[in-house]
């Protein structure tokens, strides 16, 4: 070991112990927190260049509760901890409320979706009143009461980012905001559910429901719970947050109309025998003074953007008050692009943070 090498290394000790701390307090490490910490493990290095912060995790839940991280644990080990099925070992198990009495600068919530959006609701609020930032990839509490969320953000003078809600991996808000911001959206058009269009395209490929939707497990697109998705309510709760978040409105899950494809069996015939390709598309657009939401089934134009990626993509078509439209899309989504979403959000909390 060479003494350059040697100095190097306690030059980037001093940077470290001069950075100011980030905690953060993350709410479910299932597939998408596996993949947060993991990539939060191996990119510490690019993170505290590019936001001037040193990340560290001071809580972390999973099905089995909230535990306190101990101090000096690092990402590695808790990461290797959860895989090991021995998150309990990362320290002390805590309540929620014990959580928010340590104040951690970020929750970062990866918790599965709820049907009513309650308790991220709750947490988010309670959050934000203790002087708490949120980064959420959980889209029911967004879906079902926005305005609550985001007026108690705004009232408490907290941030609020949820990339991750609408479509993993793939920038959408972000995009928005830091790169369109001399125009206003008029039109978004998106592919915003891997799984229904999935199964959907199986479907219409001469396998029934149950065949698709086995399919979509082995491929790992599908969970083991997959109504949410193939009733088309995922997609629809992406739509609300589309349209609230972009066009200002003010609705909820239960004020837009939304397809699956549970149902289709007495239309497959006649969908096949056009010859046409079909996809659940979420579309939010202006009209007028208002704002028309919908994610239904629709039958795709041959050079429509939207059908040019594969049934694994998820994509979006961006229309603009001067006539400019942005595809913007993915190869594939998943988990390791959801988790990237993420990890960004707390990066830019992070470097804003005074």
């Amino acid at each position: 070991m060479t003494m350059s090498y040697l100095l190097q290394e306690l030059r980037v000790m001093v940077l470290k112990s001069d950075l100011e701390k980030v905690s953060i307090a993350i709410m479910g490490v299932g597939n998408v927190g596996r993949n947060f910490l993991s990539l939060l493990s191996r990119n510490q290095k690019g993170i505290r260049r590019k936001t001037g912060k040193e990340i560290v995790v001071s809580f972390a839940s999973d099905s089995n509760g909230i535990y306190s991280v101990r101090s000096g644990m690092s990402t590695e080990t808790l990461l290797k901890a959860k895989e090991e099925g021995k998150l309990r070992e990362a320290g002390k198990k805590v309540e929620m409320e014990d959580v928010l009495g340590e104040s951690p600068d970020i929750i970062v919530d990866m918790t599965p979706a709820t049907p009513d959006g309650l308790s991220g609701m709750g947490m988010y609020v309670d959050a934000f009143k203790h002087g708490i930032d949120v980064v959420t990839a959980n889209k029911s509490p967004l879906a079902m009461h926005w305005s609550e969320v985001m007026n108690s953000a705004r009232i408490n003078g907290r941030k609020i980012r949820y990339e991750a809600t609408v479509a993993g991996g793939t920038p959408l808000f972000n995009l928005i905001d830091y790169s369109l911001m001399p125009v206003e959206i008029v039109r978004v058009r998106g592919i915003v559910s891997m799984t229904v269009n999935f199964v959907l395209d199986r479907m219409l490929h001469n396998l029934d429901f149950e065949q698709s939707i086995r399919m979509a497990q082995r491929e790992g697109i599908a969970e083991t719970n997959f109504h949410d998705d193939t009733l088309g309510i995922d997609s629809a709760r992406k739509t609300v947050i589309i349209s609230n978040s972009i066009f200002g409105s003010n609705i909820s899950l239960n004020d837009i109309e939304f397809d699956g494809v549970e149902n289709l069996s007495d239309h497959l015939d006649e969908m096949k025998r056009s010859g046409d390709r079909y996809r659940i598309v979420s579309d939010v657009y202006r009209k007028g003074s208002e704002i028309l939401a919908s994610s239904k089934l629709q039958s795709m134009e041959p050079l429509d953007p939207l059908v040019s990626l594969g049934t694994t993509s998820l994509c979006y078509l961006l229309e603009t008050t001067d006539g400019s439209k942005y595809f913007v899309g993915n190869i594939r989504d998943g988990p390791l692009e959801t988790a990237s979403a993420v990890l960004n959000d707390v990066m830019l909390i992070s470097r804003e943070r005074a």
